[in-house]
């Protein structure tokens, strides 16, 4: 009997190294690149007989004997347009696939996918023009509609090329690199790709391989053995993020060998604004003679002026009509309808009712289309502007029901937030006739996609439910009724009244498609007409410095004295746009100037008498900045983004060249009207003064596959100086997740926001604790990245913001610290007033309430110290208290399991007991960080995993936050607990109060039992002290209204939580361990008392030490407090020498509780040493400005002094090693 062969190991991955091209393209003996197998190249060093003998074209029996006449007629046959844009005359297109010169199994694939039993396979007219022109070695530019074929068009040349190339060696390739500006399309690609590649074998086998963003790379990089041998694929589909992390970044792919180009959706990458900067970028690396091929549906004139530049000496454009396919349409119009495209498109506390009640006519519709006009035969293609729609639709009630009739009546997703697996298996169903309907957004499904399966052939009906941002896009959504394999299909588009502005155009391809223009639309477009001929008129009068007449200002007003013509505010919005458009083609000055309702346009001869500057595009400017003065730029688009006032401006940079560049308004001057001085800080809010700090000071990035570039944050993956997207460091679609998760969150991703999502400039009225008034400010660009990479950054400050709003007895605390304004800031009584008698001084103290010495002007090196966290330090903090939960929890767990397996008890407790301790002390230390910086959880559930172990019974996180606050409002010097009011941690330190006495250590050994039954901030007894205590009685005493409404149902949800995480502890020492319910109190004591021992070590170190007399008295000997073996022991106890910072600076945390907040906090993310000596410095400087004479000086000043004493006889300010 045969023993079995033992399975084969997984086939492993190479392990990429960094590889160096140097100036490889400096060299002038560069290898002759042979690209041109068709017609014989002019150039005797160009011809390679192995792979073209002589002119292909002469030599075919067919095509040779075909005269110039005849090809024009067959392309006028076939509507395709030729044009020699550089270099040599067009070939003559092929019109069988006989007529090619492929290798013989690219023909018998080629045939085996179009032909049928009636007929066999003929090329689209793309492949019969592009074919011949790119085995010539030309570049072409393709336009041809969608479902015509351009895939093939471009991979097919391809092998060809690769083949007559030398053969990679490790390390190397691509060949053929193709482009594709989504995930979506990079994998339909190269699933088309694979299946001529598989056909090959022997030496000419050729490879397909795709790469694309929110995977690791590694699983991406070859294979070590059979296929790859340690090379990249001859065919790489790819999205130009992943690219160009690889490429750039990680340098794992070398462009050296790449000598064949694609960019398929051409249009859409070579946008101003998009993908271009990259493929510049890209194209900058490899050969110059490289063959570029561009292929796309529509081709709009900044695409037409990118790829001229970019493509090399011979050029073939060719064009096929129609440019839109005869695809029957239906455009319903809705007035006064919502456009899809931006969540804030509506202001106000009722927008998101409003923005319901807009969507409510569109849904509607939708359902009456499906039960009363879909057929049985159809699916349905549903397109949406914003992902939180796609969520509503899916989930719309009346939608399903109509749905529920259909024997295949599911509905599939496409969404941002989906990982690629989830995606395609939405995809699979849907063209497999499983679900009836798909809904997505247009930047996911709108190109490109192929709606049909082997298998199963779809009559697709594509429902526009928002209208797209442009008629190219729209040319390309009902493109998708058209793709190879489909059985035909129909147009719905819902066209709201936001996108009025662009009937005119959907008119003209409504009649080039040969269909029926509605006669609402046709009436629209009429009237529109007839008001722009008549602001036509007006504009012209205002250019021949005339005065319009009461009958030319369609229902304006016009300010004879001011020469201002102001349109009335009550005209459409995309009425204005038509008249911004018709104000660039006469060249009047023109700007919408207001928010809101109160928006108005103006218009004058005069720009410098509109009330909002106005550029025209292209010309000169000057960019004014704080930080390095003036810098010149040109105008990329003159339009005033009026929702972020900025405006696109090309700033040069050495780095990547021209680019455009999203500006503040505020800062930009027409050449020549500049302001003699830069303007002041007061001129614009500080986000705007930061904005331009972190944009001059870092680098670039790209927020998503599909978002132009802008400035980056600086926050997020830490610029090294090359690039960054989303919060991993390199390029892909990882962004786009991030995006979906904000958008699901309610807060709008705009493409024309000034960072577009990197934007940190904080807009609270209130800030959260522990966040000063200075701007954020990045972190070192070498360091460590603390970005979280599942929250945004942007609905987190938009939460923040609410909560504030929400908790305003937590401002009214806050404005009692004293680095805020002091007892002063609150007019209220009881617990949020602080406790001074009448002449202003305080009880216990009998002085008044000391204010901060913070240093003016503040030095560069202590910046850091006194600057606001950014929102991407609070996420991760928050994300830190999540993992620390989790293992907590997983501690649980384990010691469970251990039990069960019979591990000995005392065993299995102490490995259990001392993890768990140490977790609870890092429990403490973070909740203390978190405190003073990131108020608030961005997710709700959050706030129930702070101090959920501490004890049974315990505070809300709400209410944590209050107690914290009124304990740094009342106690000041550290050694005086209560001097200004009531100090809910009072009794923590009656136990210690005499620890400058000798009978002090009488009562100091109670201080850890104290904390052990729960006297601390998160244990039980504390809770009902601070329930005692607050809210204050009201008119109606503690049954008021905020009691019952607010306080109560906030402190049952907590206690509700924690009661159910003991429960869940119980009940594992019970059946898991085959024990009865009863008994479960065996396994819940041990975890109790190891949570509790955890909570009572840190409380102790953080409360009772840290304000003792004997610790501070300690610390005062020590100018500089710096003890190196005291320190590394506290280090191991406390998890980190920026811990014990905490216990060496409190007196410096509590003169700063909101400027500088938690040590431990800013060590996390600056290193224990520099937050030490930054200390150190202020410290020297002293932590209080000077009282008048009359206050008392307390015990703390006392000490301060005698360390000031020490510093001038010989301290130092140096940390010692």
């Amino acid at each position: 009997m045969e023993v079995p062969a033992p399975p084969s190991a997984p086939a492993r991955r190479i392990i990429c190294k960094p590889v160096n091209d140097g100036d490889w393209l400096m060299k002038r003996d560069l290898p002759k690149l042979h690209k041109d197998f068709y017609l014989k190249h002019p150039d005797p060093s160009l011809q390679n007989e192995r792979f073209c003998f002589g002119n292909l074209e002469e030599a075919h029996p067919v095509v040779g004997k075909r005269s110039l006449e005849e090809a024009e007629e067959y392309r006028k046959s076939k509507g395709i347009m030729v044009q020699a844009v550089r270099g040599r005359a067009a070939p003559k297109p092929f019109q069988t696939f006989q007529e090619t010169s492929f290798p013989p199994f690219v023909e018998e694939l080629a045939m085996e996918l179009f032909s049928t039993e009636n007929s066999n396979a003929l090329p689209f007219p793309i492949q019969a023009q592009a074919w011949p022109c790119a085995l010539a070695g030309f570049d072409v530019i393709a336009v041809a509609p969608t479902g015509s074929g351009k895939t093939l068009g471009f991979l097919l040349p391809a092998l060809v090329h690769i083949m007559a190339q030398p053969q990679l060696q490790p390390g190397e390739g691509p060949i053929a690199l193709v482009l594709e500006p989504t995930r979506e399309l990079a994998v339909q690609t190269h699933e088309v790709a694979q299946q001529f590649c598989d056909r090959t074998s022997g030496e000419d086998r050729l490879r397909a391989g795709v790469i694309f963003g929110g995977v690791a790379a590694q699983q991406q990089t070859p294979m070590e053995a059979e296929p790859d041998f340690g090379r990249w694929p001859e065919v790489l589909v790819a999205t130009p993020g992943r690219l160009l992390e690889l490429i750039s970044m990680k340098r794992w792919i070398s462009a050296k060998r790449i000598s064949y180009v694609v960019l398929d959706e051409a249009d859409h990458m070579l946008s101003t604004g998009t993908w271009l900067i990259h493929i510049k970028e890209l194209l900058k690396l490899m050969r110059p003679d490289r063959q570029m091929l561009m292929f796309s549906a529509t081709w709009p004139q900044d695409a037409e002026k990118a790829a001229s530049d970019l493509c090399g000496e011979e050029l073939m454009k060719i064009r096929v009509n129609p440019a839109v396919p005869n695809i029957p349409q239906e455009v319903k119009l809705f007035f006064g309808s919502y456009d899809g495209s931006h969540d804030k498109k509506i202001f106000g506390p009722e927008s998101a009712r409003c923005l319901l009640g807009l969507l409510m006519t569109r849904m509607a519709e939708l359902v009456r289309w499906i039960k009363e006009e879909l057929r049985e035969d159809e699916s349905i293609l549903v397109f949406v502007h914003n992902p939180r729609f796609v969520q509503q639709i899916v989930g719309h009630r009346a939608l399903r029901e109509a749905l529920r009739n259909d024997a295949n009546g599911g509905i599939a997703v496409l969404d941002h937030s989906q990982p690629h697996e989830e995606q395609r298996a939405q995809y699979l169903s849907f063209v497999r006739g499983k679900a009836k309907m798909l809904v997505s957004t247009f930047s996911l499904a709108g190109r490109g996609l192929d709606f049909h399966d082997a298998d199963t052939a779809l009559s697709l009906a594509v429902f526009l439910f928002d209208f797209p941002n442009s008629i190219g896009d729209y040319a390309n959504c009902i493109g998708r009724t058209a793709r190879p394999g489909q059985r035909g299909g129909r147009v719905v588009a819902f066209l709201p009244e936001g996108r009025f502005w662009i009937a005119g155009e959907l008119i003209a391809l409504l009649e080039h498609c040969g269909q029926k223009v509605p006669e609402a639309l046709e009436n629209l477009n009429k009237q529109d007409q007839e008001f722009l001929s008549q602001m036509k008129a007006g504009m012209l009068q205002l250019l021949n410095d005339g005065d319009l007449a009461a009958d030319e200002l369609c229902g304006g007003h016009y300010d004879k004295e001011k020469k201002i013509w102001s349109l009335p505010r009550g005209i459409p919005s995309y009425r204005r746009k038509l008249v911004h458009l018709l104000g660039d083609e006469l060249g009047v000055p023109h700007v919408s100037h207001g928010d809101g309702a109160e928006r108005k346009l103006y218009i004058s001869k005069d720009r410098d008498a509109l009330p909002d500057k106005y550029f025209v595009e292209g010309e000169p400017v000057v960019i004014l900045h704080h930080l390095r003065g003036q810098q010149t730029g040109t105008v990329a688009n003159p339009h005033v983004n009026w929702r972020q006032r900025t405006i696109q401006i090309y700033i040069s940079n050495p780095a990547v060249g021209e680019h455009p560049v999203d500006v503040p308004v505020e800062i930009v001057w027409p050449e020549g009207k500049q302001p003699a001085e830069v303007p002041g800080l007061a001129r614009y809010p500080a986000e705007r003064l930061r904005y331009e700090r972190d944009f001059y000071n870092r680098g670039y990035r790209s927020d998503r596959d599909q978002r132009p570039w802008k400035p980056t944050g600086g926050y997020g993956a830490q610029n090294r100086g090359g690039y960054s997207n989303g919060s991993n460091g390199g390029y892909g679609e990882r962004g786009e997740r991030r995006d979906a998760w904000r958008r699901r969150r309610g807060v709008a991703s705009e493409v024309g926001r000034g960072l577009a999502g990197g934007r940190l400039g904080f807009r609270l009225a209130i800030s959260p604790i522990g966040m000063s008034d200075q701007p954020y400010q990045s972190l070192n660009a070498g360091s460590r990245s603390k970005l979280s990479m599942v929250y945004g950054v942007n609905d987190y400050e938009e939460m923040l913001r609410e909560k504030m709003a929400e908790n305003s007895e937590i401002a009214q605390l806050k404005a009692l610290s004293p680095d805020q304004q002091g007892p002063s800031a609150s007019a209220t009584d009881g617990m949020l007033k602080s406790g001074t008698e009448a002449d202003g001084k305080s009880k216990k103290g009998k002085r008044e309430f000391p204010t901060p010495n913070k240093p003016d002007p503040m030095p560069r090196e202590l910046e850091f110290l006194f600057t606001r966290i950014s929102p991407e330090q609070m996420l991760y903090m928050w994300n830190v208290y999540t993992a620390l939960f989790c293992s907590q929890c997983a501690c649980v767990l384990a010691y469970c399991f251990m039990l069960s397996q019979d591990v000995d008890w005392y065993l299995a407790t102490a490995l259990f007991g001392v993890p768990m301790a140490g977790l609870m002390i890092q429990n403490v230390y973070i909740l203390h960080d978190v405190l003073h910086g990131a108020t608030f959880p961005p997710y709700e559930w959050q706030k129930y995993i702070t101090h959920c172990w501490a004890d049974q019974f315990s505070l809300p996180w709400e209410e944590v936050v209050l107690e914290h606050q009124r304990h740094h409002a009342s106690t000041v010097d550290l050694l005086v607990h209560g001097e200004f009011g009531w100090d809910p941690a009072g009794w923590l330190y009656v136990l210690q109060e005499w620890t400058d006495k000798w009978y002090g250590w009488l009562t100091v050994p109670l201080v850890p039992v104290w904390h052990w039954i729960g006297a601390n901030d998160t244990g039980a007894l504390f809770a009902m002290l601070w329930y005692s205590n607050f809210p204050d009685q009201g008119a109606g005493g503690k049954c008021n209204k905020d009691f019952w409404a607010k306080w109560i149902p906030n402190r049952i949800r907590h206690c509700l939580f924690v009661a159910s995480l003991w429960t869940c502890v119980w009940l594992l020492g019970t059946w898991p361990l085959g024990r009865p319910l009863s008994e479960g109190w065996r396994f819940f004591v041990p975890v109790t008392v190891a949570c509790r021992t955890g909570f009572t070590i840190a409380w102790t170190f953080f409360t009772n030490f840290n304000h003792s007399h004997w610790w501070n008295e300690f610390l005062a000997l020590n100018p500089n407090r710096s003890y190196p073996i005291l320190s590394r022991v506290m280090a191991c106890l406390l998890g980190g020498r920026h811990r014990f910072n905490e216990m060496l600076f409190h007196d410096l945390h509590h003169a700063f509780p909101n400027a500088v907040g938690a040590l431990s906090q800013r060590g996390r993310f600056h290193g224990w040493e520099k937050v030490h000596d930054a200390a150190v410095d202020v410290l020297s400087r002293g932590l209080f400005l000077p009282q008048a004479d009359g206050n008392q000086e307390p015990p703390m000043q006392k000490l301060q002094q005698k360390r000031s004493l020490l510093a001038k006889s010989g301290g130092t300010n140096h940390l010692s090693s």
